[in-house]
């Protein structure tokens, strides 16, 4: 018979398995567009090495480019002027944000900080910059020409007598039928003005406004007489202070005008004579023997000098 087999060792107990870590809960959020906020923060951080201006101006460009947003451009490049107004892309820039975004008024505000009115203490070359800009939107965008000329008498009143800015406060003023003013800015031009061709225009201009539009003949024949001072052959000043003298009545005065007419046509007279080559001057002859009829009868008849008439 077999013999009976060895009972068998009992196992060792297996070791409890070791339990699995849990895993890290999936992110059950989908790609998302990142936020203004998180352009910001990305712009910050790779930005460490770089200015504010530039942050700045990255991050408006960001927003117009990217975001599509104007506004928020537009708002960031307030910030950009409000740090370095004396960079003309900026300008630039707000400008062509305004006009996108309808925010000239806004614009305007702004730059009233950094104008000659404003408070902003700041480069005078940005202020004029700056003045200028805010009189053209002023009159061009916000069709405010009141507030622009009140703009440029701000500058004039800052930098002095200008004739380019004498000019646009008087442009403004003939706008606004504001005849006085621009008498008063034609007027300060004149002793800017060195040129005599120039003065001259600007004096039959003058006189023109005198006369027409406030009704002051005696003005008028002054702001022609200047004309004569620069040119006695002017001949439309001429004969508009005949005709001046005449409506006033100033007798004396045609006389004296009448004596010095032809005391030029008689020295044109004499030159032309000694002018060998020249054929005889008929046509001053004429005018000069007009002028003396004139005279004697302006003698006889109102100023009763019958013998100097003669």
């Amino acid at each position: 018979p077999a013999e009976p087999a060895e009972p068998a060792e009992p196992a060792e107990p297996a070791e409890p398995a070791e339990s699995a870590e849990p895993a890290e809960p999936a992110d059950s959020a989908g790609p998302e567009d990142k936020s203004d906020r998180d352009l910001t923060r990305d712009v910050v951080s790779s930005a460490e090495s770089r200015d504010y201006f530039a942050l700045l101006t990255e991050l408006a460009s960001l927003f117009e480019s990217e975001v599509y947003d104007l506004n928020r451009a537009f708002e960031t490049n307030v910030r950009r002027l409000q740090s370095q107004p004396d960079d003309a892309g900026v300008l630039k820039d707000l400008q062509r944000l305004a006009a996108a975004t309808d925010q000239w008024k806004t614009l305007a505000e702004l730059l009233n900080e950094f104008s000659y009115e404003g408070s902003r203490d700041v480069d005078l070359l940005v202020k004029n910059t700056l003045s200028r800009t805010l009189a053209r939107i002023a009159e061009e965008e916000l069709q405010d020409l009141e507030y622009a000329r009140g703009v440029w008498t701000h500058i004039i009143s800052a930098e002095g007598d200008n004739v380019d800015s004498l000019d646009e406060l008087g442009r403004l003023s003939e706008v606004l039928s504001d005849w006085d003013q621009l008498i008063h800015s034609l007027s300060q031009t004149l002793e800017l003005i060195e040129d005599e061709q120039q003065k001259i225009t600007r004096l039959k201009r003058l006189a023109t406004l005198w006369q027409e539009k406030i009704g002051s003949a005696d003005d008028s024949i002054e702001s022609y007489q200047e004309v004569l001072k620069i040119d006695d052959r002017d001949l439309e000043a001429i004969e508009k202070l005949e005709v001046l003298f005449k409506g006033q009545q100033r007798y004396q005065d045609l006389a004296d005008h009448y004596k010095l007419q032809i005391e030029q046509v008689q020295a044109d007279i004499v030159k032309s004579a000694e002018d060998t080559e020249s054929a005889e001057d008929t046509e001053s002859a004429d005018k000069l023997t007009h002028l003396r009829y004139l005279s004697a009868s302006l003698l006889n008849t109102h100023l009763r000098q019958p013998m100097e008439a003669i």
